[in-house]
């Protein structure tokens, strides 16, 4: 896997070619299914990479856009070739990107799903978050979604508990079909 800056161009290869039920999900938060735009918007997003395949294919946007001082939202969308760094990104994610976050001064992150999107559940569990609550007809058309938060005293805690930083398994090719 090879991680690369936020740049318009590579956020709108990979919205572009961006799986179907990612599409819904950000046309549902309002984000449009215009590549160019989503990727400029994203592309000012204070943290956040594109991840790479080995060939230097785009397959993952990754942006955090920071709401307030220390609050940062999550936006995150991949190509059907996400299984081929699907843990690489997963261990990545939870290793380097979160920890450093914390350090460098945020104390939450948040992030949205579609209700019944069950693979994206199962990996914001994998990746720490929390499932806080379902934010009723919150989607464009109507749709509910959940409000994932995760605390820089989350990121802490398997520090001083190793049993509690087994929240999940990160999500397998056969998760990534729904």
């Amino acid at each position: 896997m090879i991680l690369a800056p936020l740049q318009p161009g590579l956020i709108a290869q990979v919205a572009y070619n961006m799986r179907a039920r990612d599409r819904d999900e950000m046309a549902a938060l309002g984000l449009g299914l215009d590549s160019s735009q989503l990727a400029e918007r994203l592309a000012l997003a204070r943290y956040g990479f594109v991840a790479c395949a080995d060939d230097g294919t785009p397959i993952a946007a990754c942006a955090g856009e920071e709401h307030l001082p220390g609050l940062v939202g999550w936006s995150f969308f991949a190509t059907a070739r996400l299984p081929e760094i699907g843990l690489a990104l997963t261990r990545h994610l939870r290793r380097i990107t979160i920890p450093t976050l914390c350090e460098a001064g945020v104390r939450r992150a948040e992030a949205r799903s579609l209700k019944g999107y069950d693979w994206a559940a199962r990996w914001m569990a994998s990746l720490g978050f929390r499932d806080l609550c379902v934010l009723k007809r919150f989607g464009a058309g109507g749709q509910d979604f959940i409000l994932w938060e995760l605390t820089d005293d989350d990121v802490r805690k398997p520090l001083l508990q190793p049993e509690a930083a087994r929240t999940g398994a990160a999500p397998t090719a056969a998760d990534h079909r729904q």
